[in-house]
């Protein structure tokens, strides 16, 4: 199979990934280590300026002492002088790219970073330099744009090159990405003292005719002109590729970094055309080899040109202003050599030295960061309408959480805020929220079981999971006791809370700290029968028992938990007798349904639904099961009449 089959099966395998992708939650609890394992994933290993600063990064993060790891499913290169101490590992095309452990993963394209994400390895740092889906993404396929989206948005870190590079990041992506500039290998470019004396202007240009936006057409179109009025111009095209064949420019291919190097040091003007870079390398390497420069506006050269200081800038596409950019410095040498000294002392900014500390620096940061694993997840409904007291209701429960000892929450969003306007809201609390949903009220079964999805998905390590509603108010550690029940009684699979469903007499409910010392003041040592919200389940019980199936639990709320203590009751089979207690050990505010009165006109439906899954008999469990009178009445009633029809 060849590789462009494998790339385009490895694609729809990560689309098919990314459709479901949940992010990477991380901890940032640990203390900086003096030596980290790093492993770069790349796209692949080709000629070209952006493997060449990756491989070069690989380098210098090795020759300061670090474990750097490169993986990819191309060989190790050899056109680059990669450092021996640096691992290579190169798994065939059609395996999934294992990250080993290490302490920090820098995925090089946005082709890989789900595929690193999902492995919860270590915090994936995304490291762009740019493309068309940064410059131009009207040139690509919608799907595929929408894909590129999703990768870069679901990265944890963002690393760039270039503050035009981070601009766009931000502006196409709404992500924020931290730069450390790119370097030049200075024992490789430097400048060579008086340049030859031959009478002719060298001019050097770098870059494959066959790439749209490095427009080498255009500068060989300058060139040409110039050639055309006589100028004695000696060009050196360097390009990483064959040119077209129809070219008669001659070019250098492909050639060693020492040979670019030379050519460099030999040029009087170096020019650049592109319409745009994330940083544009070359550039940079002409002055540091002592070149003056005409450039675009490409964008990331921004950091290190000034034009008219150490560089002429002319506008993109326009061959004429190229061309008397760069009649002018043939015209004018000391315009050349004055811009020549210029780009020589600011190119002295960026070195090697300098921007592997920034890239030590910024990945002891990142590796402080830990894969969150909590031991229990929160997970809360917020039902949200426009014009009604809701958020008010919510904002009161969350401040309370905040006292619990477990601060992850996934909310689900079933209100009219959009997703990122509710993460802006959730942002004061000292709580750890991620939010689910689409906006939508799909009501309590779906939203409920969306949660616990996204927590198995988000948190595979946690052991258990919660039941929260905006119209409860929490004391401190409130779940303690219930995980400490669980911990010592294996063969239960959930616990609930005391409850006090009313407060005006006894305390101002709007204090926290009396709520609390009121609510903590009701704890007895105690555990009786009964099944009441919050509760804390044991996901693995809740994961065998199937949740909250809507395909039979089709009304928006109503009877859902009665399907879960159903499904508790026979899992742990009819001669146990298994029933729900309540632990009195753990005391909370719960209004008990004051936000779903009246949300939803056909209570019956979910009855109906359990009926038709468990049959009569299941009606009869249930009245067994539950001990609050009039839930004992109901099911009684409904069992009776249901035993009636049938003759029983």
């Amino acid at each position: 199979m060849d590789i462009n089959t494998l790339r385009r099966l490895e694609f729809l395998r990560r689309d098919d990934h990314l459709r479901d992708a949940v992010p990477m939650v991380l901890d940032k609890n640990g203390s900086p280590k003096e030596t980290l394992h790093i492993v770069y994933v790349m796209t692949w290993v080709g000629v070209c300026g952006g493997s060449k600063i990756i491989l070069e990064q690989c380098n210098r993060l090795a020759a300061l002492g670090h474990q750097v790891t490169v993986l990819c499913h191309f060989s190790r290169p050899d056109w680059y002088p990669l450092d021996g101490r640096v691992s290579f590992l190169s798994p065939p095309f059609g395996e999934v790219l294992r990250v080993p452990p290490c302490d920090v993963v820098v995925v090089t394209y946005w082709k890989e970073i789900y595929e690193c994400v999902e492995q919860r390895v270590a915090p994936v740092v995304y490291f762009e330099q740019g493309d068309s889906h940064l410059f131009d993404p009207d040139s690509m396929d919608p799907h595929m744009m929408d894909h590129v989206r999703k990768q870069i948005q679901i990265a944890p870190f963002v690393l760039t090159v270039s503050t035009y590079a981070a601009e766009m990041l931000n502006k196409r992506f709404g992500v924020a990405a931290h730069v450390v500039p790119n370097a030049v290998n200075k024992a490789v470019f430097y400048p060579g003292g008086e340049k030859p004396r031959h009478g002719k202007t060298v001019i050097t240009a770098i870059g494959p005719d066959y790439i749209g936006f490095k427009r080498l057409p255009n500068i060989l179109a300058a060139i040409q002109a110039l050639k055309d009025e006589g100028e004695e111009i000696v060009f050196q095209w360097i390009t990483p590729g064959a040119p077209d064949p129809s070219r008669t420019e001659p070019a250098i291919v492909n050639p060693p970094q020492e040979v670019i190097g030379d050519a460099l040091r030999r040029t009087d003007i170096f020019v650049c055309a592109s319409i745009y870079e994330s940083f544009c390398l070359p550039v940079l390497e002409a002055m540091t080899c002592g070149a003056a420069v005409v450039t675009t506006d490409c964008g990331g050269i921004r950091d290190y040109v000034s034009n008219g200081v150490n560089a002429l800038v002319v506008p993109k596409d326009d061959i004429g202003a190229l061309t008397g950019a760069l009649r002018r410095l043939i015209k004018e040498p000391e315009l050349r050599q004055s811009l020549a000294a210029c780009g020589l002392e600011v190119a002295k900014n960026f070195d090697w030295d300098l921007t592997a500390k920034k890239l030590e620096e910024y990945f002891t940061d990142i590796a402080c960061h830990s894969i969150c694993k909590p031991k229990l997840v929160h997970t809360l409904l917020l039902f949200l309408r426009e014009g009604h007291p809701d958020w008010e209701l919510a904002e009161s429960c969350l401040k309370t959480l905040e006292r619990s000892s477990y601060t992850t929450v996934v909310v689900c969003n079933n209100g009219y805020l959009r997703n990122d306007e509710l993460t802006e809201r959730l942002k004061p609390f000292k709580l750890r929220c991620i939010v689910a949903g689409s906006g939508e009220n799909a009501g309590i079964i779906v939203g409920r079981q969306l949660c616990f999805d996204m927590v198995g998905r988000l948190f595979p390590e946690a052991d258990y999971v919660t039941e929260l509603h905006p119209d409860m108010k929490f004391s401190s550690n409130w779940e303690d006791p219930l995980v400490a029940y669980l911990e010592s009684n294996p063969d239960e699979p959930v616990s609930s809370c005391g409850i006090v469903s009313d407060l005006s007499a006894c305390v101002n409910p709007d204090d926290p700290d009396e709520l609390d010392a009121y609510l903590t003041s009701l704890r007895r040592d105690s555990i009786e029968r009964g099944y009441t919200l919050p509760c804390v389940h044991r996901i693995g019980v809740l994961r065998a028992v199937g949740g909250f199936d809507a395909r039979f639990l089709t009304g928006k709320q109503a009877f859902e938990d009665d399907s879960l203590l159903l499904g508790y009751h026979y899992y742990y089979g009819t001669r146990a007798n298994w029933h729900p207690k309540v632990n009195c050990n753990s005391v909370v505010y719960h209004a008990v349904g004051g936000q779903r009165f009246g949300l939803n006109a056909d209570l019956y439906e979910n009855f109906n639904g359990l009926l038709r899954q468990y049959g009569a008999m299941g009606i009869g469990v249930l009245s067994r099961l539950h001990v609050a009178p009039w839930q004992v009445g109901f099911f009684t009633d409904k069992f009776s009449s249901l035993a009636s029809a049938s003759g029983g």
